[in-house]
């Protein structure tokens, strides 16, 4: 090509389908593993936002051989409705910073200081009608939508009373996570 010719450069609009592809590809590229501490503290959400099926998909397959998900749950006591969906704001309100991790070929232990809203205290416990579950999942929805948008202002505020405690989590790596 000579210098100064006008440079041909064609060019190519993706397809729908191609276009959903390169986006495939590139949300895979972007993903990461969650790293120990993070699945430990979403186990730690799910045990106490009573979202007992989120927790028993992050327990091993070696646990599930021994308490099928049915058992799991009713050990443990499972909220429903509305009154789980706020147990489970209210746990994202929980905090955790990684205080020790050890690694051992498949096994992670780590150890979390928590900050956990303190359910029971009487801010809450007013809101959500004394956890009483029946009378909460009874609720209007201009109610429930009331309850969640003043404890977002109540932890925006940091007017949740939180409890702080340290934890620890053995974890088992399976297949790629």
């Amino acid at each position: 090509m000579r210098e100064g010719s006008p440079v041909s450069v064609r060019s190519r609009v993706l397809t729908p389908g191609g276009a959903l592809v390169l986006l495939c590809v590139l949300l895979a590229s972007c993903a990461r593993e969650r790293g120990p501490e993070e699945v430990a503290l979403a186990y730690a959400r799910a045990l106490y936002a009573s979202d007992l099926l989120s927790a028993y998909d992050l327990i091993s397959t070696d646990d599930r051989r021994v308490k099928d998900a049915e058992t799991f749950r009713r050990e443990r006591g499972e909220a429903s409705g509305f009154a789980r969906d706020v147990a489970r704001q209210i746990a994202s309100f929980i905090a955790a910073v990684p205080l020790e991790r050890t690694i051992r070929g498949a096994r992670a232990t780590v150890k979390l200081r928590l900050r956990l809203p303190d359910a029971n205290a009487a801010e809450i416990a007013a809101l959500v009608l004394d956890w009483d579950e029946p009378l909460l999942n009874a609720v209007s929805r201009t109610e429930q939508e009331q309850i969640t948008q003043k404890l977002t202002q109540l932890h925006r505020d940091r007017r949740i009373p939180m409890l702080e405690g340290e934890e620890t989590f053995t974890l088992v790596r399976e297949g790629s996570g």
